[in-house]
């Protein structure tokens, strides 16, 4: 019992250091993207009209993105809970 229990942890303790490692450097990628992207943008959509720095834009559209993985994550794992 005890030795799957360190089985266990040895495989998942590595994982999220990997993916904590991944994700930050996404970030750094994405904040130099962005900072080298300072023009200003018109966006229009339907009837709205406004401009933003371009940095800006890309940093809501990041924000966006992480956080429907994150919510579709979420969702995901409640949904293999209730299966099993």
């Amino acid at each position: 019992m005890m030795e799957d229990i360190l089985k266990d942890t040895e495989r998942k303790g590595l994982q999220p250091k990997v993916k904590l490692s991944l994700a930050l450097s996404l970030l750094l990628v994405v904040v130099i993207f962005t900072l080298q992207n300072v023009e200003t943008v018109t966006i229009t959509f339907f009837f709205w009209q406004f401009s933003l720095s371009r940095a800006l834009m890309l940093f809501l559209v990041f924000a966006v993105g992480v956080l429907t993985g994150f919510v579709l994550g979420l969702l995901q794992n409640r949904s293999e809970k209730q299966d099993i």
